[in-house]
């Protein structure tokens, strides 16, 4: 079980708490989203390399 603070006891360690946890919530979802653009961009930069390499061989 996580430690929860005693939110009348201890409001101030109790909001540091919850800031903490939305922070990591939103840098997860950074993460995410990061993981995302490099797999699309590996894609694509795949895909370019694939048709240039057919446009070169139907000149050829």
């Amino acid at each position: 079980m996580p430690f929860k603070p005693n939110e009348k006891a201890f409001p101030k360690a109790a909001k540091l708490f919850r800031a903490a946890a939305k922070a990591e919530a939103v840098t997860l979802s950074i993460t995410s989203a990061q993981k995302a653009i490099k797999s699309t961009m590996e894609i694509l930069r795949e895909a370019i390399t694939r048709e240039t390499h057919e446009m070169i061989e139907m000149i050829e």
